[in-house]
């Protein structure tokens, strides 16, 4: 999944089973207990895989996704000024 910097954006992950199973969703080891993950003002340093694991006592499944951060289209003007210089 690809974005431009300063999006928003809103993951969800649905697990069903019985037990109901736990959700949660790790980047680097970072762990957030929730069925959404949501980013607002998305930046490049939050670019990376994330992975939803669901998990009763029976068992575990797990998907992982990417995002992919774009910088925000910046336009730079040059003006020049030629003189003939004598």
């Amino acid at each position: 999944m690809t974005l431009e910097e300063g999006g928003d954006l809103s993951l969800y992950c649905n697990a069903t089973g019985f037990p109901d199973p736990t959700i949660t969703w790790t980047k680097d080891g970072v762990n957030e207990s929730s069925s959404w993950l949501n980013f607002t003002n998305i930046n490049r340093d939050e670019a990376e895989n994330y992975t939803c694991h669901a998990n009763n006592t029976c068992g575990d499944a797990s998907v992982m996704t990417s995002i992919d951060v774009q910088c925000k289209n910046t336009f730079i003007v040059v003006f020049l000024d030629l003189q003939q210089l004598f």
